[in-house]
C-alpha cells in the first residue's frame, strides 16, 4: 500500500470523535416537599421518592433535564416566565393512588 494511503488511513483512525456542542449549565438543586425543584423562580416536577435529595439539573435554552444519581428521571420544556409551576402529572401517580377519592354528596 502506498505511503500516502497509509497516512490517510492513520489520520482517519486517530481523529477524535466530534460531539455536538451542547450549551447547557449543570446545577445541583434540592427536591422540595412538593417533589419539585426550583430553578430561576420556576418549579419543575420530579418523580416522587426524591424529596430532600440533591439532584443534578442540566439546563439548556429549550429543555431542563433532571438526573438522580446519573439517571435521567425527568425532562421539561424550559419556562422563561417567573413563578410558574411546570408539572408532569405522571410524577404524582403514587400519591393519587394513596389518597381517597371523595365522591360528591347528592341531595335527593
Amino acid at each position: 500500500m502506498p505511503h500516502h494511503e497509509l497516512l490517510g488511513q492513520e489520520a482517519m483512525q486517530s481523529r477524535p470523535a466530534i460531539s455536538p456542542f451542547d450549551p447547557a449549565d449543570i446545577v445541583e438543586v434540592r427536591v422540595n416537599k412538593y417533589s419539585t425543584i426550583v430553578f430561576k423562580q420556576n418549579h419543575y416536577s420530579v418523580p416522587e421518592g426524591h424529596v430532600g435529595k440533591y439532584i443534578k439539573a442540566k439546563v439548556g435554552a429549550k429543555k431542563i433535564k433532571l438526573f438522580v444519581e446519573g439517571e435521567l428521571v425527568a425532562t421539561h420544556e424550559r419556562c422563561w416566565g417567573l413563578h410558574q409551576w411546570i408539572m408532569d402529572i405522571n410524577h404524582y401517580l403514587k400519591t393519587f393512588e394513596r389518597k381517597k377519592v371523595l365522591s360528591p354528596k347528592v341531595n335527593v
